[in-house]
């Protein structure tokens, strides 16, 4: 469902999953053959490397004591991440990806990293908005590092405007006049327009509730309902906490974000499912003491 860095993502972690299969169904059972002929491990020699396994009995730490403090605190950055977001308008928090615009690479003398840097991070929106006559709230500046040649560049994105070309050669000018001592000349001009970026935004969104629906699928067969319900509500609960932090930062959502927020999604529902199968095992054992007390210590014995 999902298009250019969302596509990307998911080819790459399909790639990730092959390959720990792999490694773990073939590798490790030949180290551990290995091992076992060597005699580095076994009946009698099994005492060499014993010494390393964690010790019986620790201390169990009890998590579900700060349950209470955590949903509040982590609600509150969301709230307050969401709401500031908000209030910058989506005009300023939405990336081309999804807005539509220009985005700008240009090549630099690079002996001036440090100062276009710096001019980056302090006003350089506020310089090439005034120059260009720009929205500077519209205007994202950063340097990045060329993958070709290590050489760091400066990218720019900025909005469409009624006369796009006229627009995007502005933005040039005022990046050369304000600039100039840099020798900055232009790399890369790319267009995303409404109608591409709207599709990009769908196919994102489609591909987040699919991912979200399959995993609630799987669950609910391997668990119970209750089960999947819970893990569904907390990968959630992990996206916007990151989205939280994310809009605080002031940073722009784009479709590398997007795939950003799968890869939280795809370790949230990893951790989780592994601390399910410890709680599952502790409940077939007949561990003793409340739900409450089996949780703390499925979650203590998977950290160890």
């Amino acid at each position: 469902m999902g298009k250019g860095p969302v596509k990307g993502f998911g080819v790459t972690l399909t790639i990730g999953i092959i390959s720990s299969m792999f490694t773990a169904l073939v590798a490790t059972r030949v180290v551990l053959d290995m091992l076992i002929n060597v005699g580095l491990i076994g009946s009698d020699a099994s005492k060499r490397v014993m010494h390393l396994r964690p010790k019986a009995n620790l201390p169990t730490f009890d998590f579900l004591k700060y349950a209470t403090h955590a949903f509040v605190i982590s609600w509150l950055l969301i709230i307050a991440g969401f709401g500031y977001g908000l209030t910058k308008g989506k005009d300023s928090m939405l990336g081309v990806d999804f807005a539509g615009g220009y985005s700008m690479v240009m090549k630099f003398d690079q002996s001036k990293v440090d100062e276009m840097d710096k001019a980056s991070a302090s006003g350089m929106r506020e310089a090439i908005g005034k120059s260009a006559g720009i929205d500077a709230g519209q205007i994202q500046t950063q340097l990045q590092k060329d993958l070709g040649n290590g050489e760091q560049v400066l990218r720019v994105d900025f909005p469409l405007s009624d006369s796009d070309e006229d627009n995007a050669q502005n933005v040039e000018t005022a990046l050369n006049t304000e600039y100039g001592e840099a020798d900055l000349e232009r790399l890369q001009l790319d267009k995303v327009g409404p109608s591409v970026s709207g599709e990009i935004q769908k196919s994102a969104f489609f591909a987040v509730i699919l991912a979200l629906f399959g995993i609630l699928v799987y669950v609910a067969f391997r668990y119970e309902y209750s089960f999947a319900v819970g893990a569904v509500i907390a990968v959630l609960h992990d996206v916007a906490m990151t989205g939280g932090w994310f809009f605080l930062s002031g940073r722009e959502l784009n479709a590398p974000i997007v795939a950003a927020a799968l890869t939280i999604i795809g370790f949230s529902i990893n951790d989780t499912i592994v601390i399910f199968d410890r709680i599952r095992e502790n409940l077939r054992m007949g561990s003793r003491g409340s739900f409450a007390d089996v949780m703390n210590k499925s979650l203590n014995q998977t950290l160890s």
